[in-house]
């Protein structure tokens, strides 16, 4: 799970870049925005979270 600000201090990229890179991994079904909010948002890697829930089984 992340947020806009953690990505921009980890990629070093514009809160407007990742902005438009969340909204493409999300059409893709890679990612999911949890909050349901305009603010303080919340992602998490559904495709990853889904892997490591079949490695699980």
């Amino acid at each position: 799970m992340t947020t806009i600000p953690a990505i921009c201090a980890t990629t070093g990229q514009s809160p407007y870049t990742v902005n438009k890179m969340l909204g493409a991994m999300i059409e893709q079904g890679l990612m999911r925005e949890l909050t349901g909010m305009k603010r303080n948002r919340i992602y998490e890697c559904t495709a990853y979270l889904e892997l490591l829930s079949r490695e699980g089984e």
